[in-house]
């Protein structure tokens, strides 16, 4: 899945046993072209999962990191249809919008970070008030002693929200800020 081998598939059927694939030209190079030119058909590729992966035998000869099994960081360079099949687009701009979409997910994500972060910071600051409180501070006996024990638990409730507030910043939204 996701351009990976998967066994019984096409792809595992095809997948080449040695280290480098061997170059088969169909069209000569005309003398005097400064390129050489190049051809696609359909009998070159195959697509897994909207990746388009090249034939092994058509492959120019390269060294594969994986070898075993298909892989993006041996085939991303190879060009795909693009959805409305009028033109292709090239695996280096399919990675380039992938990287360019990543950053705007992390973007969102440090956004989304900072309010939670101002909502606990927020909710840990009323707490803190509310225990305060100077209400029924006269009260004696068990439900003086109960009024005392809720006012402690509320403020300590309080530091335990801005604690994580403090943790989300410096171990999430820091990160995601040194990351641009």
């Amino acid at each position: 899945v996701n351009g990976y081998h998967i066994p019984g598939t096409l792809a595992s059927q095809l997948e080449p046993s040695h280290m480098s694939l061997r170059k088969i030209s169909s069209d000569p190079q005309s003398p005097g072209s400064p390129s050489p030119t190049r051809k696609q058909n359909k009998e070159n590729t195959f697509t897994i999962n909207c990746v388009t992966f090249p034939h092994p035998d058509t492959m120019p000869e390269q060294q594969l990191l994986k070898p075993s099994e298909w892989s993006y960081c041996d085939y991303f360079w190879t060009d795909k249809k693009d959805p409305q099949g009028n033109s292709t687009v090239s695996g280096f701009e399919i990675l380039l919008q992938k990287q360019l979409k990543g950053k705007q997910m992390q973007k969102e994500m440090a956004e989304f970070i900072r309010e939670r972060i101002k909502i606990e910071e927020e909710y840990a600051k009323n707490l803190s008030k509310l225990s305060q409180n100077s209400l029924a501070a006269q009260e004696e006996g068990t439900l003086g002693e109960s009024w005392s024990q809720l006012k402690k638990s509320m403020a300590d409730e309080a530091e335990v929200h801005l604690k994580f507030s403090s943790k989300l910043q410096a171990e999430v939204e820091k990160p995601l800020l040194n990351f641009r």
